[in-house]
C-alpha cells in the first residue's frame, strides 16, 4: 500500500510494507510526512498571524495619522481615512483568509496553495507601493511596512510550498 492511501489508516493499524519497505520504515516516513506538514502550516499560521496583526496595527492610530496632515478638508480628511482603513480591512481579511484556508484545507491543499500564492502576490506589490511611498517618509511605522509585508509573503510562500 503506498504512503498516500496508507496515511488515513495509519492510526487504526500500521500499513503493510510494500517494496521491500519495512512497517516501521512505512511508520517513519509517514511520521516524517506530518512533522513537514505541521512545519508547513505552522508557517502558514504565522504568516497570516503577522498579516492580521498589522492590519489591525493599522485601524487604531488612524484618527491620529489624519490628525498628522495637519489642516485640510472634510473631504480629504474622509479619504485619507477610507483609504487608511481600507488597507486595514484587507491586511485582517488576507490574514484571516490564510488561516482559515489552512485550517479547512491543511497546507498542502491545493486551494490553501492557490489562497496564498495569490495573497504573497498582492503583499509583494503592496511592499512594492510601499517601499516607494511611506518608505521614503522619516517615521519609522510606515517605513516598516514594506519589510512586513515582505516577510508575511515569504511566510505564505514558503508554507506552501517548501
Amino acid at each position: 500500500m503506498t504512503p498516500a492511501r496508507c496515511a488515513a489508516t495509519l492510526q487504526e493499524a500500521p500499513c503493510p510494507a510494500s517494496d521491500g519497505e519495512t512497517n516501521s520504515e512505512h511508520v517513519s516516513a509517514e511520521r516524517s510526512l506530518d512533522a513537514e506538514d505541521a512545519m508547513n502550516g505552522l508557517l502558514l499560521y504565522l504568516g497570516g498571524a503577522l498579516t492580521i496583526c498589522w492590519g489591525v496595527a493599522h485601524v487604531f492610530p488612524t484618527g491620529k495619522v489624519v490628525q498628522g496632515f495637519g489642516p485640510i478638508t472634510r473631504e480629504n480628511r474622509l479619504i485619507l481615512t477610507m483609504e487608511w482603513v481600507a488597507e486595514a480591512i484587507l491586511l485582517i481579511f488576507t490574514g484571516v483568509l490564510i488561516v482559515v484556508m489552512t485550517a479547512r484545507f491543511g497546507a498542502r491543499g491545493t486551494a490553501t496553495q492557490t489562497a496564498a500564492a495569490v495573497s504573497a502576490a498582492m503583499l509583494l506589490v503592496l511592499a512594492g507601493v510601499s517601499s516607494g511611498t511611506g518608505g521614503r517618509v522619516d517615521f519609522i511605522m510606515y517605513r516598516l511596512c514594506a519589510p512586513i509585508f515582505v516577510l508575511s509573503a515569504a511566510l505564505l510562500l514558503t508554507g506552501a510550498f517548501a
